[in-house]
């Protein structure tokens, strides 16, 4: 008898594309469940805004998921493309969000980066235009 083993890890392109249609569901415990325990999660940008800086774990990616849905409300979300290899994903996209504390609109362009380890997100990055979601939070006489 041969004994086959029938798991299959999913690809890191399904990974973010999970990632993708549970962000876009609002499903903070179904994008966790794809995040690894020790994820390193970097969003870089202006310090004033709530979710930038590197963060260790999956709670704290849990803050940053969060936050995002407290300080803003979406516009537009957009997907242009996903690509992976064995241990990578990549997407390129753009996107608008209204700031909720200031009512200003901000637009970017995004790269999102991730690594993959047995069907969970270990790193993340995400590119964007910091400086256009800094200002978006500064009040109207300091902008």
């Amino acid at each position: 008898m041969t004994i086959t083993d029938s798991t299959t890890t999913a690809s890191p392109v399904d990974v973010l594309n999970t990632f993708f249609e549970k962000l876009g569901a609002g499903d903070l415990p179904g994008l966790l469940d794809v995040i690894d325990e020790n994820v390193d999660w970097k969003a870089a940008g202006d310090p004033r805004v709530p979710w930038t800086g590197q963060r260790h774990g999956r709670a704290a990616a849990g803050d940053f998921l969060a936050s995002l849905g407290q300080y803003t409300e979406p516009v537009s979300f957009t997907v242009d493309r996903v690509l992976g290899d064995a241990d990578t994903a990549v997407a390129v996209g753009a996107f608008a969000h209204r700031v909720l504390g200031t009512g200003k609109t901000f637009e970017s362009e995004f790269v999102i980066q991730i690594g993959v380890v047995d069907g969970c997100i270990v790193r993340y990055r995400i590119f964007e235009d910091s400086y256009a979601v800094g200002q978006a939070f500064l009040p109207d006489n300091q902008g």
